[in-house]
């Protein structure tokens, strides 16, 4: 892939997508504690009505992604998840954590265990390289969501409480990798947080496991030349400190063999 594209399969082929999906297999409709929520379940399905209009392949990919990909969850869970101000999905594809946390500030039943509705006051906005996945994000969305059809690496952010980064970074080279994190730090607002999901290129068999499966992602969507760039959990952490970030982190590997971490860097309010 390009720069600042998302982990999703190549809309061409489904074969893309059961690998895809099987790559980040292992929460189904539970939270992270393993625990069924039926509200969790209730929540998927009315994000996967949204796609209604795309066709069935964009709807079912929706309806796996958020079944078996852990990553949107923890950003709706986030206690850093903005109550106001601006959101920036970068990569964001099919807007799909986007079209997540509007439902979720739409389903009626009030917040589960694991998550809060997000505010109305909550501005949604996604970046995405390839114009025919911002075409299915923003029939998804509507005006509940503005998406930009552009490299995230042309151009300045807007100001923004929350980025987003879900299997962007690795497809970008070194250089780019430093550059679009120096963009993202100064984009943020003081108090506001980047979150972001990369493997750790430090955990021996895991990261092996993860390599082979993205190599193989790539193949499937006939990206046979595709580059990767991937860094140690200590190295994303001295790149994101480099820039003024305060960083925690932690697995996302439950049910998986892969090497996944999720870091939430937050800009100081001073």
């Amino acid at each position: 892939m390009s720069a600042c594209l998302p982990g999703d399969a190549d809309h061409r082929s489904s074969k893309a997508l059961e690998i895809q999906v099987e790559q980040r297999s292992g929460f189904g409709a539970m939270n992270e504690f393993g625990e069924h929520e039926p509200l969790r379940e209730e929540l998927v399905e009315a994000t996967c009505r949204r796609y209604c209009t795309a066709g069935k392949f964009d709807r079912e990919f929706v309806r796996g992604k958020l079944r078996h990909d852990p990553m949107y969850w923890p950003v709706l869970g986030s206690p850093n998840l903005p109550s106001s101000g601006r959101l920036i999905d970068i990569g964001c594809g099919r807007g799909i954590l986007l079209a997540l946390l509007d439902s979720a500030r739409r389903l009626e039943g009030g917040s589960s265990a694991s998550w809060r509705p997000p505010s109305d006051r909550l501005e949604l906005v996604g970046v995405e390289l390839r114009p025919s996945l911002a075409t299915v994000a923003r029939r998804a969305l509507g005006d509940a969501a503005w998406i930009e059809a552009r490299n995230a690496a042309d151009g300045d952010l807007p100001s923004a409480r929350m980025i987003v980064l879900l299997d962007v970074l690795h497809y970008l080279s070194s250089t780019q990798q430093s550059e679009l994190l120096r963009r993202v730090a100064a984009a943020l607002e003081p108090g506001g947080t980047l979150v972001m999901r990369e493997a750790d290129a430090a955990l021996g068999r895991r990261f092996v496991a993860t390599r082979i499966a993205e190599r193989v992602c790539a193949i499937a969507r006939g990206h046979w030349r595709q580059g990767f760039t991937y860094r140690s959990a200590a190295a994303w952490r001295q790149l994101l400190e480099q820039h003024g970030l305060v960083v925690t982190e932690r697995p996302m590997w439950t049910g998986t063999p892969y090497a996944n971490r999720l870091v939430e860097a937050s800009k100081p309010s001073s």
